[in-house]
């Protein structure tokens, strides 16, 4: 019997590791369990764990941790067990068919272990919700037994799988209160378990697979601009709070996915300029499938806002992918790319409230999003050397072939720049705020340019006007007024 179970095992793993056909069937069991959860419990929708989209976060999350220890127990590349733990997944739909015929509606959940249960049974979990996790627990060791030949390697797969079932819901919980009841941030919709799942999947990825995400990560304060202009936006209409954080961070790892895809495309024009991306096309497809389930937990949450996240994505793949329109390569569509997401983000913010929006919103989130079109352009700077070579037309390439010096370019755009900050001080002088404040606004206004002029390295240049940047809008987030109706 045991050489018959290692035949199959030796059939299995010889079949191609395909990561997409693993997130298919991810997918498949995921609404297989939406579906029939609703059904079983007579239509009580979701269980309050985060409604449509939880199912995809957490099977995502099961996935990612279930690849992750055998990687860690059998010292083995992640994408050799996509496979084996793709099929594995399908063990989800099995309480499903255990529980119809004798769950009690009344008094039973499909829910998450909470308190110390030790064999994993209780009056509240559904008996084939307990039967399928000992059946989890059993197939992960035996697996790890077949393919090592060691009893304790097993042991070590049983007791790791054991610990991530029993202490899973105990921490979620945990870091629930934390956010929820100390720290007061609520996510739309209370959609606090999908973002968990997500980002437990998302963060395991990027840890185990750190050697391909570190220079995008380096770069994170890249995506913390779309994140305050989603706070600005809302501080236009009406104000900043906890639930204007949530969506500024589902922005900004919106755009965070946008960047991991853009690394992946950007490869040769980072080669030239002293820059590895060693990121795979399979870590690009997981972010994707990431991204797609931050959408469906934005839109499920807020219709508005998942139409904005669905829109980022679309603009992002336009704007990276090769297999789509690749927009950088021109730098008039890239910046209107960049303009359209400046606006999309302070649309995001300004939304929160509903309608009705200040007359005045559309119109100036409008001429913003023109300015930081052509604003936008600085951080093409730092990449001169490798977008020429790669024959990527951004607006510091195209001045150059007509005969500008880059200098001369890289003031142009640095006072471009100065000219867009300026706007809002002419709004809050307009509101009638403190000629203090706005003497201060004014002053941060200017820095980037000094920034972008003054130091030599255009990297260096590019990082330090970035954090200027962050730090001017911050400041407007904090003293400037709600637009007058």
């Amino acid at each position: 019997m045991i050489q018959f179970y290692r035949n199959m095992l030796a059939i299995l793993e010889k079949q191609p590791n395909s990561l997409v056909f693993s997130l298919f069937l991810v997918s498949f069991v995921s609404g297989i369990r939406l579906i029939g959860e609703w059904l079983i419990l007579d239509g009580q929708k979701y269980f309050a764990y985060g409604g449509l989209p939880h199912h995809f976060g957490f099977y995502l999350a099961m996935f990612v941790i279930n690849v992750n220890n055998m990687s860690l127990l059998l010292k083995r590349p992640w994408s050799r067990y996509y496979g084996i733990v793709g099929i594995g997944m399908l063990l989800g739909v099995l309480p499903l068919f255990i529980d119809a015929p004798i769950i009690d509606v009344a008094t039973q959940r499909y829910h998450y272990v909470q308190g110390f249960h030790p064999f994993l049974f209780s009056d509240s979990l559904p008996i084939g919700e307990s039967i399928t996790l000992w059946i989890w627990i059993l197939s992960f060791s035996f697996y790890i037994y077949m393919a090592s030949s060691s009893c304790m390697k097993a042991l070590r797969g049983a007791i790791l799988t054991y610990c991530t079932i029993q202490f899973a819901g105990w921490i979620s919980t945990i870091c629930k209160g934390l956010i929820y009841d100390y720290f007061q941030i609520k996510l739309p919709g209370d959609h606090y378990w999908t973002m968990w799942w997500l980002l437990i999947a998302f963060g395991i990825a990027v840890a185990a697979n750190w050697d391909q995400f570190r220079s995008v990560f380096h770069r994170i304060h890249h995506t913390f601009i779309w994140g305050i202009f989603v706070l600005l936006g809302a501080k236009l209409v009406g104000f900043v709070d906890t639930t204007t954080l949530s969506r500024a961070f589902i922005m900004s790892m919106s755009f965070l996915f946008v960047m991991v895809v853009n690394d992946y495309f950007d490869k040769d024009t980072d080669r030239v300029n002293g820059r590895e991306s060693p990121i795979t096309w399979e870590m690009v497809l997981f972010t994707i499938y990431c991204h797609m389930v931050l959408v469906l937990t934005a839109g499920d949450a807020d219709f508005v806002l998942g139409v904005i996240a669905f829109l980022c994505f679309i603009l992002g793949m336009a704007y990276n992918s090769s297999a789509v329109f690749r927009l950088k390569n021109n730098f008039v569509l890239g910046s209107l790319v960049e303009g359209t997401g400046a606006f999309l983000c302070l649309l995001a913010g300004g939304t929160q409230f509903g309608p009705p929006l200040s007359r005045w919103f559309l119109p100036l989130i409008l001429v913003f999003g023109a300015g930081f079109m052509l604003a936008s352009n600085m951080k093409d700077y730092k990449d001169f050397k490798g977008d020429f070579d790669c024959n990527i037309t951004t607006l510091y390439v195209y001045l150059y072939e007509k005969g500008w010096k880059l200098g001369r370019t890289n003031l142009l755009v640095s006072i471009t720049l100065a000219l867009m900050l300026m706007v809002p001080c002419l709004m809050m002088y307009l509101l009638q705020v403190p000629a203090g404040l706005i003497l201060i606004a004014c002053i941060l206004a200017v820095i980037p340019y000094f920034m972008m002029t003054r130091i030599t390295t255009p990297e260096a240049a590019v990082r330090y006007s970035l954090w200027g940047i962050i730090g001017y809008f911050l400041f407007m987030v904090r003293v400037i007024p709600r637009l007058p109706v």
